[in-house]
């Protein structure tokens, strides 16, 4: 289990290590195969603690950094994760592995990696997808085995049909092929290379389609190019809303895009998530102010939104549309928020309540509609929206131009996190074959082709500007069009093989 976990984790920054996630899953498999159904629950659930500390070591020093508290309590806090948002579903993967494409006697059929490909999609598809919008959760599509290809852009083709979960089945099927295959050779069973070959078949076919599609030049068929700045102001206002912080941080923000600005012409400048620690909307001045510091360039930028009053009131994370003349011209607010991250859940246990609540509280906001821009309709994801790719799919499809990811990462001081995220999003453009702007408070922010192709990037952790282009494109994908309909087939297909009677062999 730890050499699957260590190698699966290697597959992801800061490695990247791609061909590794090819082969990363054969040791779990080699386990699970020989043993019961107990067993492989137990060696499932422990897979997912191994594999989820190989990609997010980092997240005790979060807690630490962002909460001010121990490192043990960190790593408590990421221990409570590991076993609530990633165990069950492995463990789940590991119980129906024993029981997928088994023929009498313990050996496997032809069709078994499909069939375990198909199981690990299913697992993956309800960890990023059970549970969304409820109080207490939200989907933990942290590290889909998909992901670990970012950057390889003929697997990433795939992804306009059928999401990344099809890069994931990919994986799934070599891996099981390769496991199935040294499992019959040492047991002296026929068909080891039969095995081998059906689970590389998918992999090949879609490496192969997916350098045929790139070699298309499908990217001329979008519109003009047009020039945009993305500002990457390196500067956060903490984790909690201060009277003394109100308007922090502006000055940053005007003076990096005057520069940006003095060195390329933009249509439009775009700022991070909180790069605004102000009510855009009730403050003419500011408005006024940033206006003409921008002279007659459109400014998309995020920041806390207030409304009503009394006890009415409530405020939500947003991204502001700033017109040529000052005004707002469209806003959108994050839907989907991180609990604990930006509200607290749990705020009748009265200690936890002393000892955690230091985070700004924030609203769910509405699902809206792509912001009008001057590059065209924007569908917008903010920070951990883009993991969500079922939330980018409503919001973009054929009525959106392009993708906007604002993100706020300086509250995790930690480059594999920002790394991980920018890789998310590449697979956000390629399913919707739209271009997307990243644009990060602490980076990496990234101009990012239709095709997931990173165009520009940059470094983390400094004060900069990304100036480059894009070009809108308003057509439908076909995942775009059918969702996750790939995912749940495979889990169709894994509820019908399991409700067959058993072959005999291993329980």
């Amino acid at each position: 289990m730890l050499l699957a976990a260590a190698l699966f984790g290697a597959s992801f920054p800061p490695r990247r290590l791609h061909a590794l996630a090819w082969i990363a899953l054969v040791p779990l498999f080699l386990a699970l195969r020989g043993a019961s159904g107990p067993t492989r629950a137990a060696l499932g659930a422990l897979f997912g603690v191994a594999a989820a500390w190989s990609v997010g070591d980092w997240m005790p020093r979060a807690i630490e950094h962002y909460y001010l508290q121990p490192w043990w309590v960190g790593f408590a806090f990421f221990l409570g994760i590991a076993l609530a948002m990633a165990s069950p579903y492995f463990a789940a993967f590991g119980f129906a592995y024993g029981r997928l494409g088994r023929a009498p006697g313990g050996g496997a059929r032809a069709g078994q990696p499909l069939l375990v490909a198909a199981a690990w999609v299913a697992c993956e598809l309800a960890r990023g997808r059970l549970f969304n919008g409820t109080p207490f959760w939200i989907g933990n599509p942290w590290a889909l085995a998909g992901y670990s290809q970012a950057g390889v852009l003929p697997a990433m083709q795939i992804a306009a049909f059928t999401g990344v979960y099809g890069v994931s089945f990919c994986i799934a099927a070599c891996a099981a092929g390769i496991a199935e295959a040294l499992g019959s050779a040492a047991e002296r069973r026929p068909g080891a290379g039969g095995l081998l070959a059906v689970g590389a078949l998918p992999a090949l076919a879609v490496l192969g389609l997916g350098a045929v599609s790139l070699r298309s030049d499908a990217s001329g068929a979008g519109g003009e190019a047009l020039p945009v700045v993305v500002v990457q102001g390196n500067a956060t206002v903490g984790s909690q809303w201060r009277a003394e912080d109100y308007g922090r941080n502006l000055d940053v923000y005007l003076d990096e895009t005057r520069r940006a600005l003095a060195a390329a012409p933009a249509a439009t400048v775009f700022w991070p998530e909180s790069a605004l620690s102000l009510f855009l909307e009730d403050e003419t001045a500011y408005r006024g102010a940033i206006a003409r510091a921008l002279g007659g360039v459109e400014l998309v930028a995020g920041g806390p939104r207030r409304e009503g009053s009394g006890d009415a009131l409530r405020y939500t994370n947003a991204v502001f549309v700033l017109a040529p003349d000052g005004e707002v011209a469209g806003a959108v607010e994050k839907e989907l928020l991180v609990p604990f991250g930006e509200y607290f859940p749990l705020r009748s246990v009265a200690w936890l309540r002393r000892r955690f609540e230091r985070v700004r509280s924030f609203s769910p906001g509405r699902a809206d509609a792509p912001l009008a821009t001057r590059l065209g309709p924007a569908a917008v994801a903010i920070c951990s929206e883009a993991l969500l790719p079922e939330v980018v799919n409503a919001r973009a499809g054929a009525a959106a131009a392009l993708l906007v990811n604002p993100s706020n990462d300086a509250w995790i001081p930690e480059p594999r996190f920002a790394e991980h995220l920018l890789d998310v999003a590449t697979f956000r453009a390629a399913e919707q074959r739209k271009p997307l702007l990243r644009v990060s408070t602490t980076g990496p922010s990234a101009i990012v082709d239709e095709r997931g192709r990173v165009v520009a990037r940059t470094a983390i952790g400094e004060r900069t500007h990304l100036a480059g282009s894009v070009t809108p494109r308003a057509e439908a994908t076909v995942y775009a069009k059918v969702g996750d309909a790939f995912a749940l087939g495979c889990a169709g297909v894994v509820a019908l093989a399991l409700a067959r009677p058993r072959a005999r062999g291993p329980a």
